[in-house]
């Protein structure tokens, strides 16, 4: 991740923008997930803003089955928000694991 990259998106937070982060980095080619990557939660712990957990479920179906874009049934799930503000150091090392975990409740439609 960019240090540039992640201060860009601290101001536009402390600006008053809501950001969408992909903490897998890419899409997933199936209906498992990939590792959430650590540096993708520096925005919440900076700024403090809450982390509001999205599962898109069935999106691969879209793109990865038939290598073009095709017509898919995709659930999204909305999580209660995850409150940041004041984390100790060892639950900022824990965002990553909780958030995937939470998300991963919401793959249930498709296993």
């Amino acid at each position: 991740e960019s240090y540039g990259s992640i201060m860009e998106g601290v101001k536009s937070i402390k600006s008053g923008n809501s950001l969408l982060v992909f903490p897998e980095g890419t899409r997933s080619k199936g209906n498992k997930m990939n590792r959430f990557k650590p540096g993708s939660f520096k925005l919440a712990e900076l700024t403090g803003v809450p982390i509001l957990p999205i599962t898109i479920d069935g999106a691969y179906h879209l793109f990865e089955e038939k290598g073009k874009i095709q017509s898919a049934r995709v659930y999204l799930t909305i999580h209660k928000p995850i409150i940041t503000r004041d984390l100790a150091e060892e639950e900022k090392k824990e965002l990553p694991g909780k958030v995937f975990s939470i998300v991963q409740t919401g793959m249930k439609r498709n296993l």
